[in-house]
């Protein structure tokens, strides 16, 4: 069973390193649209300052939530492996411990 377990947590790993490896190669984009957005916003000033004022503003919680967004999603890769390679671990001390036990 130990064994079945351990291909699953190790397929999980490859699935969330995979993860992390597109994020990584999407972060600067989504840094620049995150950076972008509050500078577009800030056009609405040419129709008037009230519009100016909600769009950049707007632009602003925008960018906020984006960075929020995508550092929380890192941090829970980062957390989830932590995890998981915990269990890993645990599940082949486990099996070292039952190969010794039965051949000893």
């Amino acid at each position: 069973m130990s064994e079945t377990q351990l291909s699953k947590y190790e397929a999980w790993i490859r699935r969330i390193e995979g993860l992390q490896a597109k994020d990584a190669r999407q972060r600067p984009v989504y840094f620049k649209i995150f950076v972008a957005i509050p500078l577009v916003g800030a056009l609405g000033f040419i129709w008037g300052v009230w519009f100016g004022v909600a769009s950049f503003l707007t632009g602003l919680m925008m960018c906020g939530f984006g960075f929020y967004t995508f550092l929380m999603i890192e941090g829970d890769y980062e957390r989830e492996l932590e995890a998981l390679r915990r269990h890993t671990d645990a599940l082949r001390q486990a099996e070292r411990d039952l190969g010794s036990s039965d051949g000893g």
